[in-house]
């Protein structure tokens, strides 16, 4: 049962990782635009699967920095909050310390 209760755990910041990735894959922007923050999204995705609270919170507040500095520029503001709301339901999920 705590093998459950772990893989619960991170079960949905996994997700909400994933559902980023494919935000920011699906979002059309311009070229050059996705390669830095899915591959900020792909180190805290590792970091959460070997069970590295810390450094997945600290990837994901990185994605969401550099969310924020591209929004309203190369990232649409509308695109951009959802980004960074899905980010931010992430991080609650993740005992970050």
């Amino acid at each position: 049962v705590p093998e459950q209760l772990a893989i619960g755990r991170i079960s949905a910041p996994l997700a909400r990782i994933a559902d980023l990735a494919a935000a920011v894959t699906g979002a059309r922007l311009p070229a050059g635009t996705t390669k830095s923050p899915l591959s900020t999204l792909n180190a805290a995705d590792a970091a959460l699967t070997t069970d590295r609270g810390t450094a997945a919170c600290g990837q994901l507040a990185a994605f969401v920095n550099e969310v924020q500095a591209r929004s309203g520029k190369a990232i649409p503001t509308t695109t951009a909050d959802a980004l960074i709301a899905t980010a931010t339901q992430a991080l609650r999920a993740i005992p970050c310390r």
